[in-house]
């Protein structure tokens, strides 16, 4: 979107700037060929010649017909985009509601599955920790594989790194669901609620460029986990190309943070 405003404006920009100098120029010209015109039209006069004079302008021509174009448009642009990004410009967004919709699911299955739950023994309460501590990294794999594999098939999405864009989508439904599950733990299935409200009302503010924003709207409106998400996304994909960027260590660290939450918790 970003994008698309700066191109329009420069192009609007060389266009007002191509009319202003056109028209200097065609004034000038005009004026050069004036003079032209009475200084041969003195000559003429001097000379008795019989052509006649009130002809002489229309037979005097101060453009060349191959230099109208030029004058017409007499600069000349390209526009040349870097980072382009074709056919993955609206990923971030396509990816964001379908990874925060499944790390919500992912979330309330585990957090549903210890609930009440009766344990045998001591052996059999670890057992079952250590369990609900690795099938978010299960779930996230497979997860973001499916999602990966989906987008090339429906959206028709390519991408440099097919296995890279799995592993980081992997990384953020883990973090994801480990954040939900944690505050689920801590606050109960209504805070739920939060993340739902998250998700309906600060999405579509992912799509807006956050040059054009103020901060404070940017700090209020975005969600930070979203918003880290859509960021690294838009580096891995348009930028280094790489799998491991500032994003994905906050997202790491998202995740480290809310693990350490929950085994003190336990």
């Amino acid at each position: 979107m970003a994008a698309n405003i700066a191109e329009t404006a420069l192009s609007t920009m060389v266009q007002g700037i191509n009319a202003q100098v056109s028209s200097q120029l065609l004034e000038e010209i005009s004026e050069q060929a004036g003079r032209l015109k009475e200084e041969i039209a003195s000559a003429l006069r001097e000379l008795e010649e019989t052509l006649p004079l009130e002809n002489l302008r229309d037979l005097i021509s101060p453009i060349q017909p191959e230099r109208v174009l030029d004058l017409a448009n007499p600069l000349t642009y390209e526009i040349i985009k870097v980072h382009e990004a074709g056919d993955l410009a609206n990923s971030p967004v396509a990816f964001i509601t379908l990874i925060w919709i499944g790390s919500i699911l992912g979330a309330v299955v585990l957090y549903l599955s210890g609930k009440d739950r009766k344990y045998k023994d001591q052996a059999d309460q670890v057992k079952f920790y250590l369990l609900q501590s690795i099938l978010p990294f299960i779930y996230g794999i497979v997860g973001a594989y499916i999602a990966a594999w989906y987008s090339t098939w429906i959206f028709g999405f390519s991408y440099a790194s097919f296995h890279q864009m799995a592993l980081y989508l992997a990384l953020a439904i883990t973090s994801f669901i480990v954040m939900i599950f944690a505050t689920l733990r801590f606050f109960g299935l209504p805070s739920l609620a939060i993340y739902i409200i998250l998700m309906f009302f600060s999405m579509p503010a992912l799509q807006l460029p956050r040059e054009m924003m103020q901060t404070s709207t940017v700090n209020i409106c975005i969600p930070y986990p979203s918003a880290s998400f859509g960021d690294g996304l838009r580096d891995l994909l348009f930028y280094s190309h790489s799998l491991w960027n500032s994003y994905s260590w906050i997202l790491v660290g998202i995740l480290h943070g809310q693990c350490s939450l929950f085994r003190k918790y336990h």
